[in-house]
């Protein structure tokens, strides 16, 4: 399981400023089909987002919270017993309304 949270400042095309935060918590099925560390994986999960000060709407809020899926590739990289590293790729559908 595991979960993430970004804050995010965009400028929009006028320079005005743009608050968005987006949160996701999901849950992962990891399998390993080989003994190489390479991984595949994918599960469920929540996300949720506030977007504040949407340009020409008077500064209107929007916020919605919706179920989430996610899935991947990756490979564990073993640098010592106890340390790792583990790049992957990951696609994540989710539609905010």
């Amino acid at each position: 399981a595991s979960s993430s949270a970004h804050r995010v400042l965009r400028l929009d095309d006028n320079g005005q400023d743009i608050d968005a935060d987006l949160s996701h918590y999901d849950f992962s099925f990891n399998w390993y089909p080989t003994q190489s560390g390479f991984l595949l994986f994918g599960g469920p999960g929540w996300a949720t987002a506030k977007i504040q000060d949407i340009p020409g709407t008077g500064n209107e809020e929007f916020s919605d919270d919706v179920f989430s899926f996610h899935v991947g590739l990756g490979w564990e990289a073993m640098i010592s017993d106890t340390f790792y590293i583990k790049p992957d790729f990951r696609a994540r559908w989710y539609e905010l309304e």
